[in-house]
């Protein structure tokens, strides 16, 4: 009769062969970096690390592909040790989890487009470029929208990465919560990349329609 049941058979890690070649860190600092990881499994030559973020925001998490399913066992040396002063947990990562994490992140992983929210219904292009001083950003490059919505497009991703130490920061008196976009979303929205208007006439017609976008 067991052999109508495979699925409670296979339950329980390690009974189908070595394990999945990943693991997951949890309780990393928010400043956390890929090389802070790599120094952390020193050991190990790490294939990829995949950090997971909920709308712009680090969440602590990271998963790292190691080359050899063995290397699974000494990554795990390294649990509970700490990067700084924060106690970082190692735990084996199962391959349907690792797929999905990774099919997430190829949405943005090379995508120089950001998300804002929050923006106060006043901003102008002008305000969200001097909001980040430190990147080349012109006009054509911002599209606002209703409801406090805009779309940055960044000359590289890691560009865009880089902004995001900017979330939470205020915006004429307003948070501004950034998250990394991509394509399809802005495209979702109303907007087209590289979108440009002709005129300020253009621009204020765009902006008096009800619910309009205007790049």
């Amino acid at each position: 009769m067991a052999r109508n049941r495979p699925g409670r058979r296979n339950r329980g890690p390690g009974h189908r062969g070595p394990p999945f070649p990943a693991v997951f860190l949890a309780g990393l600092p928010r400043t956390c970096k890929e090389d802070d990881v790599r120094r952390f499994l020193s050991e190990l030559d790490l294939v990829e690390i995949l950090f997971k973020r909920i709308r712009g925001r680090f969440t602590g998490l990271a998963y790292c592909k190691l080359e050899e399913s063995d290397e699974v066992s000494i990554a795990l040396q390294q649990h509970r040790q700490k990067i700084g002063r924060h106690v970082v947990r190692v735990k084996p990562c199962k391959e349907q989890v690792y797929r999905r994490v990774l099919a997430q992140a190829r949405r943005f992983v090379y995508t120089p487009i950001l998300k804002m929210q929050g923006l106060p219904s006043s901003v102008k292009k002008s305000d969200i470029i001097d909001f980040f001083p430190d990147f080349h950003l012109t006009k054509r490059r911002v599209q606002l929208g209703p409801n406090g919505l805009a779309f940055v497009t960044f000359l590289t991703h890691d560009e865009c990465q880089a902004s995001l130490d900017l979330n939470g920061v205020p915006l004429l008196g307003c948070p501004v919560e950034l998250s990394p976009s991509h394509r399809q979303e802005k495209a979702d929205a109303g907007t087209t990349i590289g979108m440009e208007v002709a005129t300020g006439a253009t621009e204020n017609a765009g902006a008096a329609a009800a619910g309009a976008w205007f790049a």
